[in-house]
């Protein structure tokens, strides 16, 4: 931007990197989130026609606003500006699709990414997510196997791993998984609260609490995300404080929130209006 201000792409990289920031937990969601959709704004200021920046906008609709109707609205136009960018499917999977629980859809999107770039981490970390909100283990494990394959010390292949063996009863094997996700990642509170949550299912009480413990405490110093800590409680049983979070995450904007419909361990409280009344905050009911 130094160089060339008009230089759209520079913005719309700006936009992915604070994108990122906020999903991971980096950052406040809403701040992370607010300053992506500036400079997304700002690229397309400049160059209406970037596909996968109107396919990043869907997503901060999603993330910011609970907006489907815009999603759905830049979605199309990202699908009309290049219909093949492996970045749009999967955005158009993400934000259009995910979150609504139609699954299958989301799969095909996915698909049509692969074929068009099937080396790409970004891709097969989206196949195995949507696979297990999908509950097929079998795919989940091999994207995690590709993805290990591929980048070894990629936390993300070490946690698609885990929740397919999760998904297919393999708790031990799922453990493994988790724990070298959050070491590889530097114990970032996005895989610890899943580690938390498969711990807690293996019947591991004090190790959960321990990194739950760990999550509350650090949640004093700086922002830990919401449903990180949610699911040290799921994987406790302890659905008050569960709830608390989540809706704690509905209102910052965590993203973890997002596949609320659909996550496999949150069947147990489907027919709780606690749980009604996310999907009315989110606009998914």
């Amino acid at each position: 931007i130094e160089l060339d201000p008009g230089f759209a792409p520079a913005f719309d990289a700006l936009a992915e990197i604070h994108w990122y920031l906020g999903f991971f937990g980096a950052v406040l969601p809403r701040d992370a989130f607010g300053q992506s959709l500036w400079y997304a704004l700002r690229a397309l200021e400049l160059d209406e026609g970037l596909a996968d920046t109107h396919a990043l906008l869907a997503m901060l609709k999603k993330e910011l606003d609970y907006d489907w109707v815009e999603v759905d609205r830049e979605v199309a136009r990202a699908r009309e500006l290049d219909p093949d960018s492996p970045t749009v499917h999967v955005r158009a999977a993400v934000s259009a699709l995910l979150p609504h629980g139609r699954l299958e859809e989301a799969l095909a999107e996915i698909d049509a990414a692969l074929s068009r770039d099937p080396l790409s981490m970004f891709v097969r970390w989206w196949s195995g997510a949507i696979a297990y909100l999908a509950r097929q283990p079998n795919r989940v494990l091999e994207e995690g196997r590709r993805m290990v394959l591929q980048e070894p010390s990629n936390p993300l292949g070490h946690w698609v791993l885990g929740l397919g063996h999760a998904l297919a009863g393999e708790v031990g094997d799922a453990l493994v998984r988790m724990s070298d996700a959050v070491r590889f990642s530097g114990e970032t509170p996005f895989f610890a609260g899943f580690l938390a949550l498969t711990q807690g299912q293996a019947g591991h009480v004090v190790e959960a609490r321990a990194i739950l413990d760990r999550l509350l405490a650090a949640a004093g110093d700086r922002y830990v995300q919401p449903f990180a800590i949610a699911l040290g409680h799921i994987g406790l049983g302890e659905w008050d404080e569960a709830f608390r979070w989540m809706n704690t995450a509905v209102e910052q904007r965590d993203p973890l929130v997002i596949p609320v419909k659909s996550f496999v361990f949150l069947d147990p409280v489907r027919g709780d209006p606690r749980f009604r009344s996310i999907l009315e905050a989110m606009n998914l009911t």
